[in-house]
């Protein structure tokens, strides 16, 4: 039940989720979505014993720890560019880790996997750093 709320949350915001086996009521969760620059984003929080508080906590603290420089800085060649199929230019690497950034935020909404039932009618707006972005209405 919990594993399909998530990925019923996550598809909607244009995510693909994985779940890994449990393995002592601890399972991981996968997310991966593509930013507008074709990267791959992907990352991976824990959902222990089915608690939804616990996971949301742990989004929310990958999230606060993302650093996207120190993530951008990692994608800069040795030449000053970008290498390994990152963009040419650093500031768009930069702007493609600030993507990435926003589009957890978007993920950990506090409301998204709080509230049911999810409806699909009526849209709303969630702000994230600077930019708005529907998303269906959580009752």
């Amino acid at each position: 039940m919990i594993q399909q709320k998530i990925t019923e949350i996550a598809e909607i915001l244009g995510w693909s989720v994985d779940f890994s086996e449990p393995q002592n009521g601890k399972t991981d969760v996968n997310f991966a979505k593509y930013t507008s620059y074709g990267q791959d984003f992907n990352f991976s929080v824990e959902l222990e014993d089915d608690d939804m508080e616990a996971f949301i906590d742990n989004i929310h603290e990958y999230y606060e720890n993302f650093d996207v420089d120190e993530e951008a800085y990692i994608w800069i060649g040795s030449d000053g560019h970008g290498k390994n199929g990152a963009p040419y230019h650093i500031a768009d690497i930069v702007k493609d880790m600030e993507e990435a950034e926003i589009m957890m935020a978007d993920l950990y909404h506090p409301k998204l996997f709080r509230q049911r039932p999810l409806r699909h009618s009526a849209p709303c707006f969630l702000w994230t750093n600077r930019l708005y972005h529907p998303f269906p209405l959580l009752s």
